[in-house]
């Protein structure tokens, strides 16, 4: 076993950790656990230890979900939109957090921050994976709920009838149609 994700505070006294075998490699050339990128298997929660929240992770294979397992994903600073659950989040100090999901298995979305806060973006997983889906086709399709939703109406007057002989004018000479 070995420290696979490790996420301390500042000073070094609390955060996160996830142990797991040896020869885990989330993604090729990728050994351990990094954020971002979803992992599948089970995970045990071990408690604290010396002010880390601890757990140990057993890796699956996804293509086998018949064994119980779940995707995965620590991130900085998230929050689960739609198909996630947030299981562990803590603040580590000079503006840094970690956080740690579970995800459904075909289809979630979690909202990343940026620093402090001041912006955000959708993350989207299919089955594992990182998607590319744009933020504004998530909340245009429903998926992710609009921060503001109001139809917009718009009276459009007719032309009074200076703007009319003007108008008039203007295809008779052959500008506009």
């Amino acid at each position: 076993m070995k420290e696979l994700f490790k996420a301390a505070s500042t000073n070094g006294r609390w955060g996160m950790v996830i142990a797991g075998p040896e020869d885990y490699e989330q993604k090729e050339g990728f050994a351990g656990i990094n954020t971002g990128i979803s992992f599948f298997g089970k995970l045990i929660d071990l408690g604290e230890v010396n002010g880390f929240k601890t757990y140990r992770f057993d890796p699956l294979d996804p293509s086998s979900q018949a064994d119980g397992g779940n995707w995965f994903l620590v991130m900085d600073d998230a929050e689960a939109m739609v198909g996630a659950e947030k299981i562990f989040s803590k603040g580590l100090q000079s503006g840094r957090v970690v956080t740690l999901f579970a995800l459904a298995s075909d289809f979630a979305v979690v909202r990343e921050w940026g620093y402090d806060r001041r912006s955000s973006w959708f993350v989207t997983y299919v089955n594992g994976k990182k998607q590319d889906v744009p933020d504004a086709v998530l909340v245009a399709a429903g998926v992710v709920e609009p921060p503001h939703y109001e139809e917009v109406k718009v009276e459009v007057e007719n032309p009074t009838t200076t703007n009319a002989a003007l108008a008039e004018a203007l295809r008779a000479a052959g500008l506009v149609k």
